[in-house]
């Protein structure tokens, strides 16, 4: 997949729903940092750095059409990823190959109020007859298994 592939297959909801340290999920602040110390070097300017509220907010999108390519680059990082790197990128394909059940998410105190929410979500930004898509086979298995409502 290209650069622009990706960010079209993996949106920032989806992004943050994958985004854990080796041993917990990443809160808005654990982004936040890790985004900044990311991009410290790339800008070398304090007005590019990001905020949790920034972080809560990208959350939230279901595409990145609103989003500039130096925040995007940004939240990935954040998040742990970097689709510029095959490395990265064979990571979050063959978790998304697997068809994850998010066991990691659902142990969180948070699974009820914002994981399961944003979840949800990020499902219902595709159409309820997944088989009219054009998406990436695991994607689409993946999707399958969620509510369409």
């Amino acid at each position: 997949m290209t650069f622009f592939e990706r960010v079209e297959t993996y949106p920032p909801c989806l992004m943050r729903l994958l985004a854990k340290s080796r041993y917990r999920i990443l809160s808005a602040a654990d982004i936040a940092q890790r985004a900044n110390l990311a991009t410290q070097g790339v800008q070398g300017d304090a007005r590019h750095t990001m905020p949790p509220f920034i972080v809560e907010s990208i959350s939230q999108q279901t595409n990145w059409r609103s989003i500039d390519i130096y925040t995007l680059r940004s939240f990935v990082a954040g998040c742990g990823f970097d689709f510029d790197s095959w490395e990265s990128n064979n990571r979050l394909d063959a978790y998304i190959r697997s068809v994850p059940n998010f066991d990691y998410l659902r142990r969180s105190n948070d699974w009820a109020t914002f994981h399961l929410p944003l979840l949800l979500k990020w499902r219902r930004s595709y159409p309820p007859n997944l088989n009219d898509t054009k998406l990436w086979k695991p994607m689409l298995n993946l999707l399958k298994r969620l509510p369409a409502a």
